[in-house]
């Protein structure tokens, strides 16, 4: 995509102009939501023209940043304004909340926004603990935690998220489904895509 190429071609101060350059008004939004996820710069978010996708950033940053204030600029989904609420009180926060599974979506929040794999830990229900390791694999880039999901489907879900993220094909054959391997493979049918492998 676009917005892909920019983020990865492009040194940081020319990011935010080379968003403003793309013409889809879609791929510009998450061109923009992308780069605040990276940079954690606020003003971006008010570049986005969706409110589902500028609520999004103001969570994303609210949570990688612990800024509470920022959830108040979170106005249409109030089950995403709790979320920002509990996330951004860290795993202390988390820890606090009595409802099992409302405590397990705020630990899995914060282990997918920060990067954190001790969060995905401490969620009690192993599925969802499998499927925020896929998550912090995807943002980290690390191989080495989807090998350490036992769950198939999540397995399989993670090395696809994995394969996209680095734009590498390898990973697809690590995949168990047929079907989900064939999706992965699919990805990489066009000329830009990078089918190097990976050791």
């Amino acid at each position: 995509m676009i917005f892909t190429l920019l983020l990865t071609s492009c040194g940081s101060p020319n990011l935010k102009e080379k968003c403003t350059e793309i013409e889809n008004v879609d791929e510009q939004d998450e061109c923009f939501l992308q780069l605040s996820k990276q940079t954690q710069e606020l003003e971006l978010c008010k570049e986005i023209n969706e409110e589902i996708f500028r609520e999004e950033c103001y969570f994303e940053i609210a949570i990688a940043t612990q800024n509470m204030s920022l959830c108040q600029e979170i106005k249409t989904d109030q089950g995403f304004y709790e979320d920002c609420i509990t996330g951004t009180g860290g795993k202390v926060q988390c820890s606090k909340i009595n409802d099992e599974e409302e405590r397990n979506l705020c630990f899995g929040n914060v282990g997918r926004v920060n990067k954190d794999i001790s969060s995905c830990q401490e969620i009690s229900n192993d599925y969802y603990k499998e499927l925020c390791t896929a998550a912090v694999a995807r943002e980290t880039k690390n191989v080495q935690l989807c090998e350490q999901v036992k769950d198939k489907s999540v397995n399989d879900l993670c090395y696809l998220m994995l394969a996209t993220a680095e734009r590498n094909i390898s990973y697809c054959s690590k995949i168990f489904n047929e079907s989900t391997r064939d999706q992965c493979e699919n990805i990489f049918s066009t000329p830009k895509a990078n089918i190097g492998s990976q050791d």
